[in-house]
């Protein structure tokens, strides 16, 4: 069995530099979704997203994370594209263990052409 390591083979999906939005074409992936909060579900899911906006925010949740995801919205429309789908996240770091400035969250949305 051959091993992968997506970390570098698709580190341009998940690098983006903070605060910088980015357009990009997700292939599609399996993911580990997590559900819940106190005692989450895990499942194993696969996700066809194609074409995405997405924005790196660094730091605690909440208002701070509203901020990026404004940014983000601003970059869809002025590129001419209208958001998909919601947002959804991708958690980089365990929030028990992980100062609440340094926190790693990249944010996307699912995006089409407003001609569609």
């Amino acid at each position: 069995m051959t091993k992968t390591d997506f970390k570098k083979t698709l580190k341009h999906l998940y690098s983006t530099p903070k605060g910088t939005p980015a357009i990009v074409e997700i292939p599609e992936l399996k993911y580990l979704m997590v559900d819940g909060k106190s005692l989450p579900s895990l499942r194993l899911e696969t996700l066809n997203e194609g074409l995405c906006a997405q924005i790196m925010h660094i730091g605690p949740y909440g208002k701070p994370m509203d901020d990026s995801f404004d940014v983000l919205k601003k970059l869809v429309i002025e590129k001419g594209y209208k958001p998909a789908t919601d947002s959804h996240d991708v958690y980089f770091n365990d929030i028990r263990r992980t100062a609440p400035e340094k926190l790693k969250t990249l944010i996307r949305i699912t995006i089409k052409n407003k001609s569609f």
